[in-house]
């Protein structure tokens, strides 16, 4: 049944079965931060869906950003890998087919400037965040329904990084090109589709305020059928974030709006 509801969704690329008072009624605002590299910082944020809160971040990196990323990436590329579900270790799969680059990033100014947008449009401080991931999607190429969170209930499978830094508590994804066909992003449980649009960011949380996994964030990358996809991934770690999100345990929700 949810392959189905994959593949519904990636080939009718549209929003259905959802209830439409979670859709965000064109909540779009501008975000301004400190005064950084010589300038003040904005981001343009637009909510698309209220419950589980769900935001594009518009026009957060720029050509000339997105053309050096890319060029950090080429030649340097391999083919993915996921987590296996019962070793914890890192394999191959023929549900994900993409080739990617993990990019440390600490001290790059593109990499800092990014951040920094994030930090001002999210209130997260990325502080334990992973690498910059830069992928690349060709013909065909697709990554198939997973969670970003980790699934696993003996923590002793757990990986090192998130027995030290926690789990995936958000993730941002950044288009680094636009998709003529195919190349969605597909929350096919919420029955939402979001085609890419080069230099625009998706945003959402994986997890709880308690860090246990949300399950209706479980998405697909559709395959690409025209075209490449390009895109650069943060996915941002719980520890250090317990002060940038106040929540309320009692309603399983993030009190604070990404603004």
């Amino acid at each position: 049944m949810e392959e189905l509801l994959s593949k519904i969704t990636c080939k009718e690329g549209k929003i259905w079965n959802i209830d439409s008072k979670k859709l965000a009624d064109n909540l779009c605002y501008v975000k301004k931060g400190d005064n950084t590299f010589g300038k003040f910082i904005t981001s343009n944020v637009e909510q698309i869906l209220t419950d589980p809160k769900i935001f594009l971040l518009r026009q957060i990196a720029s050509e000339e950003d997105i053309l050096y990323l890319k060029k950090q990436a080429r030649n340097k590329l391999k083919t993915s890998t996921i987590s296996n579900y019962y070793t914890g270790k890192l394999e191959t799969a023929d549900y994900r087919i993409t080739q990617s680059f993990w990019m440390q990033d600490e001290s790059d100014p593109v990499c800092r400037k990014i951040k920094a947008k994030i930090t001002v449009a999210t209130g997260l401080t990325l502080g334990s965040s992973e690498y910059l991931q830069l992928a690349n999607y060709g013909i065909g190429g697709y990554y198939d329904t997973h969670f970003d969170y980790g699934t696993k209930k003996d923590a002793n499978k757990a990986d090192e990084l998130t027995m030290t830094d926690g789990d995936r508590v958000a993730t941002f994804l950044l288009y680094m090109s636009d998709v003529p066909i195919g190349g969605k992003t597909v929350f096919h449980r919420l029955g939402l589709a979001v085609h890419p649009s080069k230099r625009d960011a998706l945003f959402w949380y994986n997890l709880f305020p308690d860090e246990t996994g949300d399950a209706r964030m479980r998405h697909i990358a559709c395959p690409i059928a025209l075209g490449t996809k390009w895109v650069g991934t943060f996915w941002i770690r719980a520890r250090g974030e317990e002060r940038s999100v106040p929540c309320d345990i009692k309603q399983m929700k993030w009190n604070l709006d990404v603004q």
